[in-house]
């Protein structure tokens, strides 16, 4: 099972590996770190915490092997102005984990936090269309494909669906939290 830990600045040198997979850019429109020192500009925008209006409040966290191999990260945006505290979550592991449950027990463990911790209700996840993996990733969390009336507060492009989970997932699995 994987362990999450907060934060991802100076973690560079052991993700950069991981995050110059190419197959993990097939549907996003971010490319790879071109180096580690562009990896760990990428992770200090990243730790400062929100938005500079303090409308968005960002969460990452590292995702390790019970080894304590790094092998990718979990990522939330807490919409912190709206009432019902919506967070927009995303995920990215290294494929060499791929089909193992990673993902699943990562993203749970987070949303879990992001209810406990945040108070958020409801979750947003914005996946590409043909990106068969993820969509199921998420109807496994118990996402569902956004209604109309959800997606209508939302500007996506043509490509991309939403998939909403409206209350916390099942508590979390034998995964472990450790605090970096």
């Amino acid at each position: 099972m994987p362990r999450a830990g907060r934060g991802l600045c100076g973690l560079q040198a052991g993700l950069f590996p991981v995050l110059t997979e190419p197959a993990l850019y097939r549907y996003v429109e971010v490319p790879p770190p071109a180096s580690e020192a562009a990896l760990a500009a990428r992770f200090e925008r990243w730790q400062g915490g929100g938005s500079a209006d303090g409308t968005e409040l960002w969460l990452n966290f590292a995702v390790r092997l019970a080894s304590g191999e790094l092998v990718g990260y979990v990522q939330a945006t807490v919409m912190v102005g709206l009432p019902e505290r919506p967070a927009w979550v995303a995920y990215m592991l290294s494929e060499r984990v791929w089909g193992r449950g990673l993902g699943h027990a990562a993203t749970q463990m987070l949303m879990s936090h992001l209810a406990q911790h945040h108070g958020c209700t409801v979750f947003w996840a914005c996946i590409e269309h043909d990106n068969a993996r993820s969509i199921a990733l998420v109807k496994a969390l118990g996402f569902h494909r956004a209604t109309a009336q959800e997606l209508a507060a939302h500007e996506l492009d043509a490509t991309e669906l939403l998939y909403v989970c409206s209350a916390e997932p099942p508590s979390a699995s034998p995964a472990r939290r450790e605090s970096a």
